[in-house]
């Protein structure tokens, strides 16, 4: 379902940015969501349900942890959006990463002490639940090189508007659409570390290649690497998650797919961040007279491959603990 959102979501967006105007796809999305609640408030009931061995009976809610949490990620992602305009030297940002520093650290002694912890501090130490983690991180950074960078590419450089840029990302979200199931099937198969590892490696060798893209790059050679990175996306997704919730148990489940989820935000922004630093600094003012590889484009999605071969390390390592615990 994440894939056919990805699909639709950009297409639209797009469409409605050339026909009416940016904010007419965040006022689509606004709608949308408020169908979706009115929707869905005839299938909410209220029920009681008895406690199980299965389920946390320490009860309370960690609002002191959770607050902490929520403002620190808060502070991260102002001075990560902010940073390429602004600058590391800007004295905002800076303080930003610090409150970010600073309120991980307070969460931290906050969850030592709770009698309720909002995420357990020896989640952090069990290998599958924290590399399952980096793999979200990793994997959400590297997207910044398909729906990011590329758009640029396409926009600047072959001067495409947004309806029909989006059109041409179509390939990657329709395979991610096809092939997620794939990678829940094997990861319930093998476990998460192959597919991740397969995933991984696939996408690493389509931002390779796409690294080397020119002026003159067909778009039907674009499409198709395009397509091989959508495939590589959809066989790390779900078995990243995996990896994440196989380490709780069923009471943590809520926790630690919203763990899962701010990982996931976290390095999205953080991977467009970097591409845009990378991106603005060395793009070329005229593509006109450039032969090969196209700067700034090239470094941008060299990175993004290197992130990937970093997963891939991370798979490996998720397979042996696996073995090791007979998993």
């Amino acid at each position: 379902m994440g894939g056919i959102g990805a699909v639709a979501g950009p297409v639209v967006s797009g469409l409605l940015a050339e026909l009416f105007s940016w904010r007419g796809s965040f006022l689509v999305i606004a709608l949308l969501a408020l169908l979706v609640t009115l929707l869905s408030r005839p299938l909410l009931k209220t029920r009681q349900e008895p406690l199980s061995a299965s389920r946390d009976t320490r009860g309370g809610f960690d609002s002191a942890g959770a607050a902490t949490l929520i403002f620190s990620v808060f502070s991260l992602l102002i001075g990560i959006t902010l940073l390429p305009d602004w600058g590391w030297e800007n004295g905002w940002i800076q303080l930003s990463l610090v409150v970010f520093i600073v309120l991980l650290y307070v969460f931290y002694r906050i969850e030592k002490r709770s009698t309720a912890p909002l995420l357990e501090p020896k989640l952090i130490g069990n290998p599958s639940f924290s590399l399952g983690l980096l793999t979200v991180f990793l994997e959400q950074f590297a997207v910044a090189g398909t729906f990011f960078v590329m758009p640029i590419f396409l926009g600047s450089v072959h001067g495409y508007g947004a309806g029909a840029t989006a059109l041409l990302l179509t390939p990657v979200s329709i395979v991610i659409a096809l092939a997620a199931p794939l990678g829940g099937h094997l990861s319930d198969r093998y476990g998460p570390g192959l597919p991740i590892v397969f995933g991984m490696l696939v996408r690493a060798a389509s931002f390779v290649i796409l690294a080397w893209i020119t002026v003159g790059t067909s778009y039907t050679s674009i499409a198709i690497w395009l397509a091989l990175n959508g495939l590589g996306f959809a066989l790390t997704s779900t078995p990243a998650l995996h990896a994440v919730l196989s380490a709780v148990n069923p009471s943590q489940h809520g926790v630690a797919s919203g763990v899962h989820n701010m990982l996931r935000f976290t390095g999205s922004a953080i991977g467009t961040t970097v591409a845009g630093i990378i991106l603005y600094a060395l793009i070329p003012s005229s593509y006109a007279k450039l032969q090969g590889s196209l700067p700034g484009f090239r470094e941008a999605y060299l990175v993004q491959a290197t992130a990937c071969l970093l997963g891939v390390a991370v798979g490996i390592f998720l397979i042996r603990y696996r073995r090791e615990k007979g998993q």
